[in-house]
């Protein structure tokens, strides 16, 4: 091969391997959708422990008491579980396990108002019940708390019929179809009138819909907000800051970077190596001549 024929290969390879570069991130893989997102915002008890989640009082009429079994030595069964009146009455009741470690002592029979005391693998706790609440219709309200970027920061505001059976509620929410738990059952008190709802790097411009779902363990049925939503404006140098966008990542011929174990790195040894091959070839024919 001539000179000038191998140095035509190598500018057709360096341009070759410097527009392959602006089509790939450093591995080498082709640049995805921002889906890889950081949650937050999951709201209420997360402390396991063995015993009823929290002490707050349940409604008159109410499913029953959620119980975390999270924190037991071992995984209680019903006849580790007992529930007594104020007078030291058994009360019959089911065992009925909602997932997470988390169970519902539903008793036979609807409580009345007054003191029950929940006994789990010998931990006892008190319970109250209080006087009794129509049955919720709508979990609440969601609402944007900022501007929509790359980043979701949102509100989902309670219902004031749900407050009094809060402790017995499991909250998620879906952000365009996928599913994400807010609160599990039992974490929630009346404290948490709004539950944050936030996520990072969830979001590319364009429409997104928010949806939440609520249920009260052991009722039929699901509580539904009202779905929101909103239009959100994330430039690339947002949506993949490891990925290269937006700044120099180094593709261009002119520009020096360190090699790296990707598609930049191997067209540079490859280019180098032609080069001392020419310099040698060309150096032995000056000698021989």
């Amino acid at each position: 091969m001539r000179f000038r024929e191998l140095a035509v290969v190598l500018a057709a390879l360096c341009v070759g391997g410097c527009s392959s570069s602006t089509e790939s991130n450093d591995s080498g893989a082709p640049l995805q959708p921002p889906r890889e997102s950081f949650w937050g915002g999951q709201t209420g008890s997360l402390t396991p422990k063995c015993g009823p989640s929290v002490a707050e009082p349940v409604p008159e009429g109410a499913s029953g008491i959620v119980i975390d079994t999270r924190a037991c030595a071992r995984t209680p069964t019903d006849s580790d579980v007992q529930l007594t009146s104020e007078d030291g009455q058994t009360i019959e009741a089911e065992w009925i396990p909602l997932g997470d470690g988390r169970f519902l002592v539903r008793p036979a029979q609807s409580l009345g108002r007054g003191k029950y005391q929940v006994s789990v693998a010998g931990n006892a706790q008190s319970i109250q019940v209080g006087a009794s609440s129509p049955k919720p219709a709508r979990l609440g309200t969601l609402s944007l708390l900022q501007p929509s970027g790359c980043n979701l920061s949102a509100e989902l505001k309670l219902d004031d019929s749900v407050l009094p059976y809060v402790s017995l509620l499991h909250v998620e929410v879906e952000l365009d179809g996928v599913a994400h738990e807010v609160a599990g059952y039992g974490a929630l008190s009346m404290q948490n009138m709004a539950l944050p709802v936030s996520c990072t790097s969830c979001l590319v411009s364009g429409r997104h819909t928010l949806e939440a779902y609520g249920e009260i363990a052991g009722e039929p049925g699901m509580l539904v907000a009202e779905t929101l939503a909103f239009d959100a404006t994330c430039s690339d140098q947002q949506a993949y800051p490891s990925q290269g966008y937006g700044r120099d990542s180094g593709s261009g011929c002119g520009v020096t970077r360190v090699p790296g174990s990707g598609a930049g790195g191997a067209w540079g040894g490859m280019v180098l190596g032609l080069l001392v091959l020419l310099r040698r070839l060309r150096a032995k024919k000056s000698g021989g001549s």
